[in-house]
């Protein structure tokens, strides 16, 4: 858990109100960081999954809105999750899109959205998790 609350830069609970597809996440606030004529751009044109999530509680960083877009990848084989609409999950998330073999990133520009994928604890609320996690955000500092 420590090192996945170290690396995210948000953790928050959330409630799945929806999702959809899309390969414009310059239209819903993200920027590509890099040369887009470098070999790999043609990667970020692919689908991703963008979940609507109302922000339950907010444990690390800074989410400007009551509403959020959760972006992963759009099935288990690109590394993204499924959540159920509905649910009530803690997802761990980051600002920037990563992508190890690229030196190209989406970032998000306005607290609104943020991508997570299964190698994070993003996964249905629970008690016993959100107690874990409150110690290890107690331990040092965080937010």
């Amino acid at each position: 858990m420590e090192d996945n609350v170290i690396k995210s830069d948000f953790i928050i609970r959330a409630r799945i109100l929806s999702y959809s597809f899309t390969n414009r996440l310059d239209t819903l606030g993200a920027k590509v960081l890099g040369d887009p004529r470098n070999t790999f751009s043609k990667y970020w044109s692919f689908n991703v999954k963008v979940y609507k999530a109302e922000v339950l509680k907010t444990y690390k960083g800074y989410v400007a809105k009551d509403t959020v877009l959760i972006v992963t990848g759009i099935n288990r084989a690109s590394c993204g999750i499924d959540f159920t609409v509905g649910g009530d999950y803690l997802v761990y998330g980051f600002e920037k899109d990563y992508m190890g073999f690229s030196n190209i990133q989406r970032v998000a520009t306005n607290g609104k959205l943020f991508w997570t994928n299964t190698c994070t604890r993003s996964w249905y609320f629970s008690n016993v998790e959100e107690e874990e996690l409150l110690v290890e955000i107690e331990k040092d500092s965080y937010r």
